[in-house]
C-alpha cells in the first residue's frame, strides 16, 4: 500500500514561489527493485553490490508491495536474530511513505524527521511512483543552500579511504 506522508498538499502559490526548493531537484530514479521472495542474505549482498541502501519491493505483476532498507536488515536479521532463511517480505515495510511530485524539499525533510525515515518515494500526477528522495540528498541541498560545496561521492570512495581510521 502506498501511503501519503501528509494530507496537506503544497498550494499552487507555494509551488510557483519555491521552484528552487522543488523535490524534483533531489529525486533519484527508483532503483534497484527486489522480489519479496529474495532471501535477506541475498538482499544484503545485492544492495552492497549496487551500492544502495534501500530498494523498492515489487511483486510479479510490477505491483509495489513495500520498501526495504539496510536498517531493516540490521534490525530484523541481526538485532532480532532471525533464524533460517528469512525473506524480504518478512522484513520489508509493507507500506510506503510518499509525497507528490509538486512537494518541496523542506516538506520532505519535515516528513522524514517526523516519521524517522531516510527515504520517501515521489508520486507522479497519476499516483505512480516516479522516484525516491534520500535524506543524504536533502542534506546536500541544505548545505548547497548555505553556500557550501559538497562533492558527489555516490560510490563511497571516502569510506574506502577511512576504513582503518577507526
Amino acid at each position: 500500500m502506498v501511503a501519503s506522508a501528509s494530507t496537506s498538499k503544497p498550494s499552487r502559490t507555494s509551488r510557483a514561489k519555491d521552484e528552487h526548493d522543488s523535490i524534483a531537484l533531489v529525486t533519484r530514479p527508483v532503483e534497484p527493485t527486489v522480489d519479496p521472495e529474495m532471501t535477506v542474505e541475498a538482499l544484503a549482498m545485492f544492495l552492497l553490490h549496487h551500492q544502495a541502501t534501500s530498494a523498492l519491493v515489487v511483486g510479479a505483476k510490477g505491483t509495489v508491495l513495500g520498501f526495504v532498507s539496510m536498517t531493516d536488515i540490521v534490525r530484523e536479521h541481526v538485532i532480532e536474530g532471525m533464524t533460517g532463511e528469512p525473506r524480504v517480505r518478512e522484513i520489508m515495510m509493507p507500506f510506503i511513505l510518499s509525497l507528490p511530485r509538486g512537494a518541496t524539499i523542506p516538506h520532505a525533510a519535515a516528513i522524514m524527521a517526523a516519521r524517522d525515515v531516510h527515504h520517501l518515494l515521489v508520486r507522479g500526477d497519476d499516483g505512480n511512483i516516479v522516484g525516491v528522495v534520500h535524506a543524504r540528498d536533502v542534506l546536500r541541498w541544505v548545505a548547497h543552500k548555505r553556500g557550501l560545496v559538497v562533492p558527489d561521492d555516490d560510490r563511497g570512495e571516502w569510506r574506502k579511504s577511512c576504513r582503518f581510521a577507526l
